[in-house]
This record gives C-alpha cells, sequence and structure tokens, in this order.
C-alpha cells in the first residue's frame, strides 16, 4: 500500500528552498519567496528577501520538497530578531535535535512577530533520506503503530474484563442480600 507513495519522492536538488508568506489570506503558492542558497556537504545557508512581500503576518520554512529528509535548523538570523523554526510535520525529533520527515512536504513554521522582516537567513543541516531507505522507516513506523494499537485494544479489553468482575460481584452481592432479606422476612 505504501510502496506507490514512495515512488514519488525522489530526491529533487534542484527544488527551490521557499518560504510561504501569509499576507492575511493564509499560506498559498502564490505568495512564496524563493531563497538564495549557498551548500557546503550537509550544510545549507538560504537567505530569503521581503522586500516586495507586502504586509507578512506569518512565514512557513519549506527545506526542500518531493522528498524526505532529516532536518536541524543551526541558526535563524533577520532585521527583526526573536524568530525561531518549529517543525510543523516532523514525524519525529532525533537525539540531536534534528527533525526526520517521512513524507515529502517538510515544513517549518516562522515563530516570533514578523511585522516589519526585510530578510530572513536559515543555516540548516539536511540530508535527503533515500527512497529505500525511507521505505524501511515507514514500514516500521507502520509496525509500531499497528503494536501499539493492539497493546491498547488489550488494555481496553482488560478495563471491560474487570468492570464485568466488578459488575458480576456487585450482583452476587445484591443476590446474597436479597436472599438473607427474604430469610428474615419468612
Amino acid at each position: 500500500v505504501l510502496q506507490p507513495l514512495v515512488s514519488v519522492m525522489p530526491f529533487v536538488p534542484e527544488s527551490p528552498v521557499r518560504i510561504f508568506v501569509d499576507c492575511g489570506l493564509g499560506f498559498n503558492e502564490e505568495d512564496v519567496v524563493v531563497g538564495e542558497v549557498s551548500q557546503e556537504r550537509t550544510l545549507y545557508r538560504a537567505r530569503f528577501d521581503f522586500s516586495e512581500a507586502g504586509a507578512v503576518q506569518g512565514l512557513r520554512f519549506d527545506p526542500l520538497e518531493k522528498c524526505g529528509c532529516i532536518c536541524k535548523i543551526e541558526e535563524v538570523r533577520s532585521n527583526v530578531g526573536g524568530l525561531t523554526l518549529v517543525a510543523n510535520n516532523a514525524s519525529d525529533r532525533l537525539e540531536d535535535g534534528a527533525e526526520r520527515f517521512l513524507h515529502d512536504d517538510p515544513q517549518y513554521a516562522v515563530r516570533g512577530d514578523v511585522e516589519g522582516i526585510a530578510f530572513l537567513e536559515v543555516v540548516y543541516r539536511l540530508e535527503p533520506i533515500p527512497v529505500t531507505e525511507l521505505w524501511k522507516l515507514l514500514q516500521t513506523q507502520r509496525q509500531r503503530e499497528q503494536t501499539q494499537w493492539q497493546c491498547e485494544r488489550v488494555a481496553q479489553q482488560a478495563e471491560l474484563a474487570r468492570q464485568a468482575a466488578e459488575l458480576a460481584e456487585s450482583a452476587a452481592e445484591r443476590n446474597n442480600l436479597a436472599g438473607q432479606l427474604q430469610e428474615i422476612h419468612q
């Protein structure tokens, strides 16, 4: 079932690094700023110019498209300061603080006051996940989810059995009391 999904996520190094801009109507494909990117191995530096963006109300950073990846934000700089990037849709967070995206549209929300932003520079490490590894990770994740579901189901069944036993015990006590009352009235 998942294999067709994986086959549409090849690594496309030419895909632009983009910031989606919310100018009051939410994020959309028209309000986008493409970054100027420099790269040294897996370290990327993307700079975005918002001089023609209008009244910026929100920003979303998309480091890569059409590929699963591991991404770690190293540094965020801007003329307004105080901005951070928070993964919107990472599958999980690794021990070193990097996020793993097991799908083809990794996204980071830019948190902080973006009013008056003129530029944003993001330094980040990025490693595309090869399709074969992505397939294995998706299978492992699916197995974990199935195991978790099964454990939750067993726990629910155990709770129902406990409640049924309590009800049976309560009913037995009521029957016993009813029998005692009947004997007293005779």
